[in-house]
């Protein structure tokens, strides 16, 4: 598995509610940020997907 080490910068507002929310679900935050993370690249995937099938198999 790639292990990629990146930098979140967020506004103090946004710390406190992922503070909040990773104390309330009983998780890191580094945990809430890479499930955000892994679905965000998961729905870009499926938008990928999608266009490509858009065209239908053309065959050659």
């Amino acid at each position: 598995m790639l292990k990629t080490k990146f930098t979140v910068l967020l506004s103090t507002r946004e710390r406190v509610y992922l503070n909040r929310l990773a104390k309330f679900m009983d998780i890191s935050q580094s945990a809430i940020l890479r499930i955000g993370l892994n679905n965000l690249i998961d729905k870009n995937l499926d938008s990928l997907k999608a266009k490509d099938n858009k065209g239908g198999d053309k065959g050659i």
